[in-house]
């Protein structure tokens, strides 16, 4: 909702504010950083975005922020919306703390830190204990940064680790959510596909199950050029974005399975 945005742009404005802050101050604190995506995520995206009649600027090179928001801008309230905004997020690469300053790539800052409340990350409680000493004065627990590195390495990959623990809850919530649906039917979008199979994410329950390739009624080929899936036998294809009808045939907690078929026709 709007509310949440506004919300967000206060997240984000006090954020910076802190950094700033901190950065004139000269007091070591850990800064949020995220890298411009890589030669292999650019080269990805620029592939996946043309399946949609979209092209970055010079093909991905020299790759801004704004480049990235213009291509959101122009898809924003079209089927292929979702899909594409999946796209570019999968193409980041993961942000993380330091105690050196970099850009945040996909905020477009240059100065950025996690400093909002209520404190849920030690980042930000280190970003208080910064803060607090600036305007006590007191500069002598304020250390260096490298005496804070280690802090930032640490804190990155709880992160990594607490981000994978979500995914799996979430997965897993997914499969329990759909159990008792074995055997309907559903509307969903294609937003992946692979030379095993396509996954497709309902439009009812936002959960992503995967078709595989065995399942389909004729044989299908990959083409990974164009990220499909193509009919031997006939004219079909399955791509990103595409709309499915499926069926849910396997909701397996233990094994982390959720399997769909497609459905046949009305």
């Amino acid at each position: 909702l709007l509310a949440h945005r506004i919300i967000e742009e206060f997240m984000l404005a006090a954020n910076e504010a802190v950094a700033r802050r901190l950065e004139r101050a000269r007091a070591p604190f850990l800064y949020r950083i995220h890298e411009a995506p890589d030669d292999r995520g650019i080269g990805d995206l620029v592939a996946r975005l043309a399946i949609f009649g979209l092209r970055l600027p010079h093909d991905g090179a020299r790759l801004r922020s704004r480049d990235l928001r213009a291509i959101i801008d122009k898809i924003r309230g079209k089927p292929a919306e979702r899909v594409v905004n999946i796209l570019v997020l999968r193409s980041m690469q993961q942000a993380r703390y330091s105690a050196y300053k970099a850009i945040h790539f996909g905020l477009a800052s240059d100065c950025y830190t996690h400093f909002t409340s209520p404190i849920r990350r030690y980042p930000d409680l280190l970003a208080h204990r910064a803060l607090r000493a600036c305007i006590s004065g007191d500069h002598v627990m304020l250390g260096s940064p490298a005496s804070l590195e280690p802090a930032a390495a640490l804190s990155s990959q709880r992160e990594r680790r607490a981000m994978e623990a979500e995914r799996e809850v979430a997965r897993i919530a997914g499969i329990l959510l759909m159990k008792p649906h074995v055997g309907e039917t559903f509307d969903g979008t294609v937003t992946g596909v692979d030379r095993v199979g396509y996954w497709v994410e309902l439009d009812d329950f936002f959960v992503e199950g995967f078709v595989p390739i065995g399942r389909l009624p004729e044989y299908y080929q990959f083409v990974s050029e164009r990220v499909e899936l193509q009919s031997r036998t006939s004219s079909r294809a399955i791509r990103l974005g595409d709309r499915a009808r499926v069926v849910v045939v396997a909701a397996e907690v233990g094994e982390r399975r959720l399997d769909f078929a497609p459905a046949e026709p009305a």
